[in-house]
């Protein structure tokens, strides 16, 4: 069928179903089901067609609707889907129409309402920069919008324009609407304890009538702000608990795994609050196991960041209740089930969008001989059990110490393995708490800070001297290590450093090798390198698949590829260590082959996954993504890339890696995991294809001739070591007595883009701090 054809058929039904929407015709959910089946086949017939311009706009559009119909079917998914294609189509179109600025203004709201960071912003000041010319209407609108997203809506010119707005609302739904939207905003101020009364009222009423008139996901937004007080320490009426139940039973009606899981969210609190643990915690457990399942079914690892967030209130109380009841093995399997223990399914799906994650079966974790959660789970979910013993031996040793930590909602929840016995406790680092400001400056003056600049973090206390380093650092090691572990490896001999393995989202926030403890004041600060030998964990099922998977012992690994400045951009960093079987080089003038794809892929295929050896990359990386999935990749010469989703696919084989990988690129090793904490990233890749041990790092990493030398150490001391761990350790080490015995100081430093000369050869903690050894022992 030629094009004219196509066209003359699809537009006219693409076009009803716009305007049939539109006019909200299209209410039933068997009607909103058919429609985005057919807008869908309608796009997908006309996409490719030759099409004027007014054709072109009606298919965004088409687009637009699409996702607007998959968000009230509750399809995440695909509306953001949808959405990106509609932007396509606009750019197509000239990206400059007034239906273009419309949409993005429509989209900034829907990705607000969503809780998406930055993005609502961007697109606002996008819409306002092409509605402009349009018409001074939209300019007073977008200038409103945009001032709420940089700013806050909660402004008290706003709550009196929603109280107002609620006060003349019909009785009934409109009104329901508008106490909801108040009471939102209300529960979202700094000073949401005043409104308590008022919050509640509003909510009860609309929940009333939402649950009654309205859809499921209308009674789970009634409900579901009542978490923001409860977090607050605000009492729960008792017609939340009726309530939660109610929208428990319609959602289980419906199949909604995720409103049941937000619903007994609201319960367990609820409960909580009356003092009820026991079925406080049953019924946290019940919404961890919806939760996780949900994670599961969804393909998509910014959708399960989205709303992975919501889901884990349920483990947050569930751990919290754990350890008052002073239940610490359970305590120790949340924080382990935090990173989503799921595996990618392997197979290559040429359809994907970016930000596709699609991952099979679900492992549960025993503690203490078994999984509590087990029982929770819908029969089918679970695929396997792992014993995280067995997983702190493998990549510690037998008498490893074990260090879990999970930071959320101002709160760091961990649990220590030391000589059989479990421990476990809270840490509240509320930014209004003393050990909350502590780790706040940290942050600030790191790598983690995306506006800092290169004076900020010069000039701040992790490189501004020895003295404020370690003024910080003994800080932040007694907010952060617990004193059951502080006491142990204090007490221990430094001859024999204790293998300390460490897990969680809290390993790669902070330089943990640098983190100080003393017996008293006066004494010299001992360092955590110098007293642990320090592993990280990857998630339990990840250690088991390196573990099944056979590998000879050597005494000596050469470096089989080394693929060094592929994209041709490093000053220091562009030079091979010595003894590099095959190199590749993407800077000025080497001699060495293109560190292409195709030349990578070669070099690889004479190794087999697993043997004696090392692959060694100094380059970029390439986090486009949300940080920690599939989308992160190496950058490669002539503008390729080896992605985390290549080597996990089908055709990753192709690339084999070694016992061991050296990357030296910014935050490579994806320790923070992704979306609901399932790892996706680089580190786990290469675990993945071949290796046992990878060396990578936790954040950015400046490049400077030490940089280069301490790569190049680390190299050298990991081809004739049976520990890398430990030789990293013995590096790490080396740079800290270099550190130490500097003089500098960089207080005065004026320059924000670039780093002082005498910076190009100092030891700086925040370079070194950042690597870790990701895998198994040997």
């Amino acid at each position: 069928m030629s094009d004219g054809e196509t066209l003359r058929l699809t537009m006219p039904v693409i076009e009803s179903l716009i305007d049939r929407y539109a006019a909200g015709r299209l209410r039933r959910r068997e009607e909103l089901i058919d429609a985005a089946s057919a807008l869908a086949k309608g796009v997908a017939a006309v996409r490719d067609c030759q099409m004027n311009l007014a054709m072109l706009i009606t298919t965004a559009q088409a687009c637009q609707t699409l996702g607007e119909i998959n968000l009230q079917l509750s399809r995440v998914d695909d509306a953001i889907d949808a959405f990106d294609e509609a932007i396509e189509l606009f750019e197509r179109s000239g990206g400059d129409n007034e239906a273009f600025g419309r949409f993005l203004h429509d989209y900034s709201i829907t990705l607000q309402g969503l809780n998406v960071p930055d993005a609502p912003l961007q697109l606002a000041e996008r819409s306002r920069e092409i509605l402009g010319r349009y018409g001074r209407h939209y300019i007073r609108d977008l200038d409103t919008w945009i001032a709420k997203l940089r700013h806050g809506s909660d402004s008290v010119e706003n709550i009196e324009s929603l109280r107002l707005a609620a006060a003349k609302a019909r009785r009934g739904m409109p009104r329901a609407r508008a106490a909801q939207q108040l009471a939102v905003m209300l529960s979202q101020r700094a000073d949401a304890a005043r409104y308590a009364d008022e919050i509640f009222d509003g909510l009860r009423y609309a929940f009333d009538k939402l649950s009654k008139r309205g859809t499921t996901d209308d009674a789970n937004a009634a409900l579901t702000p009542v978490l923001n007080m409860y977090w607050i320490g605000a009492t729960l009426p008792d017609w939340v608990g009726d309530a939660a139940q109610k929208l428990v039973g319609k959602a289980e009606r419906e199949g909604r795994i995720d409103v049941v899981r937000d619903g007994l969210i609201v319960r367990a609190c609820w409960l909580a609050q009356r003092g009820h643990g026991a079925e406080a915690l049953e019924t946290a457990l019940h919404a961890v196991a919806r939760h996780d399942e949900y994670m599961l079914a969804t393909e998509t690892s910014t959708f399960r960041m989205l709303t992975g967030y919501v889901g884990q209130f349920a483990r947050e109380i569930a751990v919290r209740t754990a350890l008052h009841l002073n239940d610490i093995t359970l305590a120790a399997e949340l924080l382990e089930t935090a990173r989503l223990q799921v595996l990618p399914d392997g197979r290559d799906d040429p359809t994907a969008k970016p930000g596709r994650s699609r991952v099979n079966g679900l492992r549960t974790v025993s503690v203490a001989g078994r999984s509590r959660l087990a029982p929770y789970y819908a029969p089918g979910v679970i695929e396997d059990q792992i014993t995280l013993e067995a997983t702190i031996a493998a990549v510690g040793g037998d008498a490893a110490i074990w260090w879990s930590s999970w930071l959320i909602n101002g709160c760091i929840y961990w649990t220590v393995r030391l000589d059989g016995r479990w421990t476990g406790g809270v840490v509240d680092v509320a930014s209004s708490t003393g050990a909350g400001g502590v780790l706040r400056r940290a942050l600030d003056v790191s790598m983690h800070n995306p506006i800092a600049t290169a004076r900020d973090v010069i000039t701040g206390e992790w490189c501004r001297s020895v003295a404020a380093e370690e003024m910080l650092s003994v800080e932040l090691g007694e907010v952060l290590i617990p004193d059951v572990l502080r006491a142990a490896l204090l007490d221990g001999d430094p001859q024999l450093p204790r293998s300390l393995v460490v897990a969680g989202n809290l390993v790669n926030q902070v330089p943990l090798p640098l983190l100080g403890m003393r017996r008293n004041f006066l004494d010299t600060p001992i360092r955590l390198v110098e007293v642990a030998v320090l592993r990280v964990a990857p998630p339990a099922v990840y250690v088991d698949v390196v573990v099944r998977r056979a590998s000879p012992i050597a005494t000596t690994h050469p470096i089989h590829v080394a693929c060094v400045d592929p994209t041709g951009n490093l000053t220091n960093s562009r030079t091979p260590p010595s003894g590099a079987e095959v190199i590749l080089s993407g800077a000025p003038n080497a001699e060495a082959p293109r560190a292409t794809l195709r030349n990578l892929a070669a070099a690889l295929a004479s190794i087999t996954a697993g043997e004696p050896g090392i692959f060694y990359y100094s380059g970029h990386t390439d986090n486009t993504g949300i940080g920690g999935d599939d989308e992160d990749s190496l950058s490669l010469s002539d503008g390729g890339v080896l992605s985390a989703r290549t080597l996990f696919g089908s055709n990753g084989a192709t690339f084999a890696f070694p016992a061991r990988s050296i990357i030296s690129a910014c935050e490579s090793g994806g320790t923070a995991g992704a979306g609901a904490g399932e790892w996706l990233g680089l580190g786990a890749a290469i675990l993945w294809r071949g290796s046992r041990q990878v060396v990578a790092t936790n954040w950015n990493i400046w490049d400077t001739g030490f940089t280069r030398r301490f790569d190049h150490e680390i190299a050298e001391r990991l081809q004739s070591t049976d520990d890398p761990a430990r030789a990293l350790r013995d590096a790490q080490l080396a740079a800290l007595n270099q550190w130490l015995a500097s003089r500098h100081s960089f207080a005065n430093f004026a320059k924000k883009k670039s780093l002082p000369g005498q910076a190009n050869n100092l030891a700086l903690p925040l370079i070194w701090g950042a690597y870790c050894c990701l895998g198994i022992k040997e």
